[in-house]
């Protein structure tokens, strides 16, 4: 396990390029949301309706 995790109970860790960062579960679900809705192009909708209901799930979104 890496040490950033070591001690970080409930929450979501992102890794891109040797950088790395952890969250909460709703600040991570938020990020995924905000991200997907800048990014996906493809079946938009069907992704967008999975990342509501992980913020749905971890927390609330706005």
């Amino acid at each position: 396990m890496p040490a950033y995790l070591v001690d970080f109970e409930n929450g979501m860790a992102f890794e891109f390029i040797g950088e790395s960062a952890v969250y909460k579960m709703s600040e991570g679900a938020r990020m995924i949301f905000d991200w997907c809705e800048m990014n996906v192009s493809k079946d938009k909708a069907e992704v967008m309706n999975k990342c509501s209901r992980l913020v749905c799930l971890y927390g609330d979104y706005g």
